[in-house]
């Protein structure tokens, strides 16, 4: 017998009837996006707290490669 972890937690509409559903979590998962995306809309996500400051001669040092991948622009005369 195969249980499948999404049917065992809710998340799928039809559950086989060899299935015991162990818990409902479809609902506190499409809470927990929707918050994410209503925090990155409003900008208050990531606050500073979530993120990694570089002092600039890190950032510079990461950034460089990519930089030098670039090709330079051209300009029409």
């Amino acid at each position: 017998q195969i249980l499948v972890m999404e049917d065992m937690l809710g998340l799928s509409p039809n559950v086989p009837k060899f299935v015991k559903k162990f818990g409902a979590i479809a609902s506190a998962i499409d809470r927990a996006i929707a918050s994410y995306a209503d925090e990155v809309r409003a900008r208050t996500f990531p606050a500073p707290e979530h993120t990694y400051a570089l002092k600039s001669p890190e950032m510079e040092a990461s950034v460089r490669p990519v930089r030098a991948t670039k090709k330079p622009k051209t300009t029409s005369t």
